[in-house]
C-alpha cells in the first residue's frame, strides 16, 4: 500500500472522531430538547393537584399514547443522524487526511504527488488549490532545473575558454562560479519531478 492510497476504516483521524462527537452531542442535545418539550407539559398537569379527575386520566392516557409511539420514531431519527454524520465526517476528514499526505509528501522534496479527492468529498476547491499549488511549484523547479543546465554549459564554455586563453584572468571568478552553481544544483536535486 503506498503513501498515498485509500483506507477503508470507519475513522480516518481523529478529527473526524471529534467533529462525529460533536454532532452527535447536538443531535442528543436536539432529540432531548423535543422529548422534554413534548413530555414536560403532560408531566407537569399531572403534577398539579388542582387537576380534576377527569382531565388527569386525559392526560395520563396522552403522557402513555406519547410515551408507546415516539420512542421508536425517535430511536430511528437518531440513527439515521448518527448515519448522516458519519458520512458528513468522512467527506470532511477523508480530504483532510489525504491533504496531510500530499504536504508531508512535498516537504520531502516529491513534487509528483497528486491532491486529487473523490468527487463527493467536501473541501474541492481546496483540493484544486493544493493541486495548483503543487504544479506551480513543479513548474518553477523545473524552471530552475531548466536554467542550471543552461548556466552548466557556460560553465563548461568559460572553462574551456579560460584553458585556452590562460585561467590566470578568468580562473578565480569560474571557480566561484562553479561553487554557487554546485551549492544552487545540490538544493535543486531533492525536488522529483
Amino acid at each position: 500500500m503506498g503513501p498515498l492510497s485509500r483506507r477503508r476504516q470507519p475513522f480516518t483521524s481523529w478529527l473526524q472522531v471529534r467533529l462525529l462527537l460533536v454532532m452527535l452531542a447536538h443531535a442528543a442535545l436536539v432529540m432531548a430538547t423535543l422529548v422534554v418539550t413534548i413530555f414536560l407539559p403532560l408531566i407537569l398537569r399531572l403534577e398539579r393537584d388542582t387537576l380534576p379527575p377527569a382531565e388527569r386520566y386525559g392526560a395520563a392516557i396522552q403522557f402513555l399514547t406519547l410515551d408507546a409511539r415516539i420512542w421508536l420514531p425517535l430511536l430511528l431519527v437518531f440513527a439515521m443522524m448518527c448515519v448522516l454524520s458519519m458520512v458528513v465526517t468522512h467527506r470532511i476528514a477523508g480530504p483532510l487526511l489525504h491533504f496531510r499526505r500530499v504536504f508531508e509528501a512535498v516537504r520531502a522534496g516529491d513534487l509528483t504527488v497528486e491532491a486529487g479527492i473523490r468527487r463527493f468529498d467536501y473541501l474541492q476547491t481546496e483540493a484544486r488549490s493544493l493541486r495548483e499549488m503543487v504544479g506551480g511549484l513543479r513548474e518553477r523547479v523545473g524552471a530552475l532545473r531548466q536554467q542550471r543546465e543552461e548556466c552548466e554549459a557556460a560553465w563548461r564554455e568559460y572553462r574551456r575558454m579560460a584553458e585556452a586563453r590562460g585561467p590566470a584572468e578568468l580562473g578565480p571568478h569560474l571557480e566561484a562560479f562553479e561553487a554557487r552553481l554546485t551549492q544552487a544544483g545540490a538544493s535543486l536535486e531533492q525536488f522529483r519531478l
